[in-house]
Order: C-alpha cells, then structure tokens, then sequence
C-alpha cells in the first residue's frame, strides 16, 4: 500500500488582507520543503479570486505530515494569518493511488 499523502488545503483572506496573507504563507515554502517527509511543497493564488489561496502538499506518509503540524513554524503561521483569513480552513487529504 502506498502511504503518500497529498493535502489540498485552501484559505481566503479577508478584504484587503491577500497580500499580507500570502505573504506569511509564503515564508513556509522552503522551511517546510525541507522537512523530512516533505516530496511536494507549493502555495498558490487563485487568478478569479485573489483572495483565495491553496496549498498543494504531497508528503511521504501521514507520521511525516503529523510531525510537521507540530513544528513550530506550522504553529506560528496558523497563529499569524488567524488575523488575516475569512472563515475557517479548507483541508482536503489524498492517499496516492497509482
């Protein structure tokens, strides 16, 4: 069986606050791609809603995605745009099949 996890996570910022959103989601990018665990790290901007952002992650297993919501950049982060985002998280898990 196949333990790779793919995460499709997605958050909207209030009005007026993309820019600083996305900023902040942004200075994860190359920590978090260097975790272990970490095959896939990406954060996108919706080209319709600029306010919508997405996170696309492909991790080696869940334990490895586990262990990242526990450093404490994941936490920091969390805490930081709670400010800035509309409503509550999106988060969509995928186990790999082919």
């Amino acid at each position: 069986m196949n333990t790779q996890l793919t995460v499709i996570a997605s958050i909207r910022a209030k009005a007026g606050h993309s820019r600083a959103l996305g900023d902040r989601l942004l200075q994860m990018v190359e920590t978090t791609r260097n975790e272990p665990g970490c095959l896939e790290y990406a954060i996108h901007v919706s080209k319709q809603h600029p306010e919508l952002w997405c996170f696309y992650e492909n991790w080696r297993s869940e334990a490895d995605l586990q262990v990242h919501f526990e450093t404490a950049g994941f936490k920091a982060m969390v805490a930081d745009v709670a400010a800035w985002q509309e409503g509550e998280w999106d988060i969509q898990y995928f186990q790999m099949m082919s």
